[in-house]
């Protein structure tokens, strides 16, 4: 079974809350991610974004933990599904840095 989850503002289905993910929204999920039993010091936080112009929570984010120490060593282009929610909708943009809140370094894929 996968290792990936949910930050706040997501249910179980996978739907986030109904409005985008939000300056407010995004800095309380990078405070859980801080203190998430996922974060180990080489882990780094892969986001994705819902890219389905179609889906009412288009644009909407979603993280998943990489590296040595994670179920996933190595960033997948498309959010892997778990038992609660089918997450094909969710492509990788970057990965979260914890310090700022920005997501970055797209095009580089360390751990890899």
């Amino acid at each position: 079974m996968s290792r990936a989850f949910l930050p706040p503002g997501n249910s179980a289905s996978g739907a986030t809350s109904k409005s985008k993910t939000s300056p407010a929204s995004l800095a309380a999920k990078v405070e859980f991610l801080k203190r998430s039993g996922y974060n180990f010091p080489d882990t780094r936080w892969a986001a994705y974004r819902n890219e389905d112009l179609g889906h009412r929570d288009c644009g909407d984010l979603k993280f998943l933990a990489v590296g040595p120490q994670n179920t996933y060593k190595v960033t997948p282009e498309r959010l892997p599904d778990i038992p609660d929610a089918i997450n094909w909708r969710f492509v990788f943009v970057g990965y979260l840095d914890l310090q700022t809140g920005a997501i970055v370094d797209h095009k580089s894929r360390k751990h890899e």
